[in-house]
């Protein structure tokens, strides 16, 4: 895990045909991205979901890889629209970089919507929506949990 550092990073598509590999180099090592969403909801709450497949069980913010000729604002609006039939807009990237390997990271996104989300994607059986104060729904994954804070401080930015 580290902090966004935007030093030394040149980004670029790479592959052939159906490989998802939108990339970037850091430090002359290409890195794959990987995004996620914190969907706001009424100025404080944000979205977390239950994942029913890979990591079942576990919370997280949704999301998933950057494609191919897309980038990764794109690719969160793709992701949400994908897993619970939401149009959302990007408020602003979360100052927060998490290594899930040494080949690929996680961004942050936060979004916003005009309505709630729909639990309709079979990667996600359950929502819940918190604030800084609530008690976790259950076990979150660890980049997610590890972000909280740097979200919290976003939105008290936002709002």
């Amino acid at each position: 895990m580290y902090r966004s550092d935007t030093s030394d990073r040149s980004h670029s598509q790479v592959g052939t045909g159906s490989e998802r590999a939108w990339t970037h180099r850091f430090k002359g090592k290409e890195i794959e991205s990987v995004v996620a969403g914190v969907l706001l909801r009424a100025g404080r709450e944000v979205l977390l979901a239950r994942r029913s497949t890979t990591h079942a069980g576990f919370w997280e913010f949704p999301g998933g890889l950057v494609e191919l000729n897309e980038l990764p604002e794109q690719a969160i609006v793709r992701e949400f629209h994908e897993e619970f039939l939401v149009e959302v807009r990007v408020l602003r990237k979360v100052d927060f970089t998490y290594a899930l390997s040494t080949e690929r990271e996680l961004h942050f996104f936060l979004l916003s919507a005009e309505h709630d989300p729909q639990v309709t994607h079979h990667s996600h059986d359950q929502i819940a929506w918190i604030t800084e104060q609530s008690i976790l729904p259950g076990d979150v994954l660890p980049a997610d949990l590890m972000v909280l804070p740097d979200i919290w401080q976003a939105l008290a930015d936002v709002v």
